[in-house]
């Protein structure tokens, strides 16, 4: 079982978020699997949005989906 989070981080010198941050954490063995850093906007948007489904390594919205090929990582 994964949670999928999205973390901003913050810049102090230009007072904006200059990143985000894709992660997969896994529940059950309470440790992230996989972090990337995004800048997709659409993908950024879809996953400041909520509207979307993960299931076993797929992101579904709409009509589209998004493999995630977490399970090569150790």
């Amino acid at each position: 079982m994964n949670l999928l989070v999205m973390t901003k981080v913050w810049n102090e010198t230009e007072e904006r978020f200059k990143e985000k941050i894709f992660k997969l954490f896994d529940l059950k063995n309470h440790k992230t699997v996989f972090e990337k850093l995004i800048t997709q906007p659409a993908l950024i948007g879809r996953l400041e949005s909520g509207c979307y489904t993960l299931i076993n390594g797929h992101i579904y919205f709409n009509n589209n989906v998004i493999k995630i090929r977490y399970d090569l990582i150790e």
